[in-house]
């Protein structure tokens, strides 16, 4: 189970937002939403608490990013760069990278990350697709094993030290 972190805009992006905390809640995922770290008190240093110890951000973006709200949502993007963790940037099908950034700068530097593109018909696959970078599974170690030939088993010496 894995910690989640949901950045987003309050003025257009709530419905998505919350829609993905059931998503990744019915999926075994705890998600932490702004709105619900602290019902009072210093709510920058709350952020701070609940991202170093989130395993991922997904920050949704919208055209609510350039908007005047957005001061938030850069700070949890840069928190999380800060704290080195895995950002998976949630996109409309129709959001320009380049548009955004001239008015927040902040948003160059997710860009490179892997994205979910926002799919309502395909909602399964959406959600699959954020759960996979949000939360990737890690693959089970294995102990290397050394070959052991059937000779050296029976204590026979090898071939070459015969002769």
């Amino acid at each position: 189970m894995a910690l989640i972190f949901l950045s987003y805009s309050r003025d257009t992006d709530a419905a998505l937002a919350h829609l993905l905390e059931t998503e990744l809640t019915n999926r075994g995922h705890a998600v932490c939403l702004d709105v619900r770290i602290l019902p009072g008190g210093d709510f920058v240093e709350g952020i701070k608490l609940v991202l170093e110890s989130a395993n991922s951000v997904v920050v949704i973006l919208s055209e609510g990013v350039v908007g005047e709200n957005s001061e938030y949502q850069a700070l949890e993007v840069q928190l999380a760069l800060d704290y080195k963790k895995l950002i998976v940037p949630v996109i409309p099908p129709d959001f320009d990278w380049n548009a955004a950034a001239i008015e927040a700068p902040w948003i160059r530097s997710i860009q490179t990350f892997n994205d979910a593109v926002v799919s309502y018909d395909y909602r399964e696959a959406f959600v699959d697709r954020v759960v996979r970078f949000a939360a990737p599974v890690k693959p089970p170690q294995i102990e290397p094993r050394i070959p052991v030939s059937l000779g050296s088993r029976l204590g026979l010496k090898p071939w070459w030290k015969i002769w």
